[in-house]
């Protein structure tokens, strides 16, 4: 399987088998499964992701996209492992830092700081 192979050049550390398994859930889709593959971190981790948890519903799926309260990130050109991106998603403006070991081109999963609260928002009184 090529893609397995594509897959397996990306994420070295992961297993050849792990990461068939990552992409048929996919749908064979190439950048949904390698946004899965990142956002696990770990073929432990996403295998357990796999598991349904004891007296939950079954999941709905999102199409691939990153989940609630994530977004999905391009590395832009000029921009590696290490850099600090500013991000605009869901109205709110925000700072992520670029997984070590990724380049240009390549996506990663971000998560979206929780909105503050009505207390943090406003100004200390004088």
């Amino acid at each position: 399987m090529a893609d397995v192979a594509t897959l397996k050049s990306m994420f070295a550390e992961w297993d050849e088998p792990t990461l068939g398994q990552v992409l048929a859930a996919s749908g064979g889709d190439m950048d949904r499964a390698a946004e899965a593959v990142l956002t696990a971190g770990t073929p432990d981790a996403w295998r357990a992701s796999q598991a349904p948890a004891a007296g939950s519903p079954p999941a709905g799926g999102n199409g691939g996209a990153a989940p609630a309260g994530a977004v999905s990130v391009i590395v832009p050109e000029g921009s590696s492992g290490g850099s600090t991106l500013s991000m605009t998603a869901g109205g709110r403006q925000f700072m992520v830092t670029v997984p070590p070991g990724l380049a240009p081109g390549q996506r990663f999963v971000a998560t979206i700081p929780p909105a503050p609260t009505q207390r943090e928002a406003r100004p200390a009184a004088s």
